[in-house]
């Protein structure tokens, strides 16, 4: 299991440094820790998914084949 955001595609430490808890509810114990996200993390994912959707593969109207 990651215990890092997924940003850009690729895994990536929170900018917070800031890690919390998941717990199990079958037995309320610790099982893992992730990457607690911030603003920062915020701005870096809509910049990366405004990228992906102005530049990626889907951005041209019929260019993809698929009548979009």
């Amino acid at each position: 299991m990651k215990d890092q955001l997924f940003i850009d595609g690729a895994y990536v430490a929170g900018a917070s440094g800031e890690m919390f808890d998941v717990i199990d509810p079958s037995n309320r114990e610790v099982f893992h820790k992730v990457a607690c996200g911030n603003a920062e993390d915020i701005d870096m994912a809509v910049a990366a998914a405004r990228r992906a959707f102005d530049e990626g593969p889907c951005a041209k109207p019929g260019e993809t084949g698929n009548g979009h």
